[in-house]
């Protein structure tokens, strides 16, 4: 998307997704340029989360698919998920059968590479610093708003950093990336759509949803 609207991308900045074992490494690249409009920029912002999230929860589904078939190669415990509520929800849905929660689950490498990929793409939509939900608040709701938007996300992740482990490594990621804010598109005054703005908004509530951790027994 960015190569389309002629905007060249900075080099990949590696970080885990988090959530103890399923620490797999993801990217997050800020843009060297401006784009050519405010739509155009929140465009670039939501088209690598998404077909990132696409991807992910594919391999994820596949995953889960080849557990439960028995094809495991990773000793990991249900509740390892539970920091990531609909990521808990799911695979204690799917491979929950009434064992205690610490009982030790056969994983398939693809379950825990599609959920540690839903956990960096929900890490990039953050809106906060130069995170593409950063880029995309920006876009979508002024920069007065994403400035406030980013230092309450910031706050938030301090503060839920207490009850979730999952904060505690996003925190320090977003802190790295909080440098100056996003470039001035080339076109400032035209709107973003609204179908576009909606679904920015959508997307920007993903990362709040993955913070909330899944309780109750199995």
């Amino acid at each position: 998307m960015a190569a389309r609207q002629g905007v060249p991308l900075g080099v990949p900045v590696f970080l885990p997704a988090g959530l103890g074992p399923l620490a797999a490494f993801g990217s997050l690249r800020s843009l060297l340029g401006p784009a050519p409009s405010r739509s155009a920029a929140a465009a670039i912002a939501l088209a690598g989360p998404l077909t990132g999230l696409a991807a992910s929860c594919s391999v994820l589904l596949v995953g889960l698919h080849f557990t439960m078939q028995g094809w495991g190669g990773l000793n990991m415990t249900l509740d390892a998920f539970d920091e990531a509520g609909p990521l808990g929800a799911v695979v204690h849905a799917v491979l929950d059968h009434g064992d205690a929660a610490a009982a030790t689950l056969d994983c398939h490498p693809w379950l825990v590479a599609g959920a540690g990929g839903v956990l960096i793409n929900a890490l990039a939509l953050v809106p906060a610093g130069d995170t593409d939900g950063g880029r995309l608040a920006t876009h979508i709701l002024g920069r007065e708003a994403a400035m406030r938007l980013s230092l309450l996300s910031l706050a938030l992740l301090g503060a839920l950093g207490w009850v979730n482990q999952l904060a505690d490594w996003w925190l320090p990621a977003l802190l790295i990336l909080h440098g100056s804010p996003p470039a001035l598109c080339t076109d400032e005054v035209t709107p973003v759509s609204k179908d576009l703005k909606l679904a920015g908004l959508l997307c920007l509530c993903l990362p709040a949803a993955m913070l909330v951790p899944r309780f109750g027994g199995s």
